[in-house]
């Protein structure tokens, strides 16, 4: 037999499940853009105060 409730259940849980994927990507891609772009700054940063001792 048919049933409405647990079949909507099913479907809503699918939904949730196939919204996470895209938002899971982007929140990673975000994270991974942040670390990388603060250790080449941080790396710019060291690079900027060698120079500003070796050349002052």
């Amino acid at each position: 037999m048919f049933d409405a409730h647990n079949s909507l259940t099913n479907f809503n849980m699918i939904n949730v499940i196939l919204a996470l994927v895209p938002l899971g990507f982007a929140t990673g891609s975000l994270v991974w853009l942040m670390t990388s772009g603060a250790q080449a700054q941080a790396r710019s940063d060291a690079f900027a105060e060698q120079w500003m001792r070796d050349n002052a």
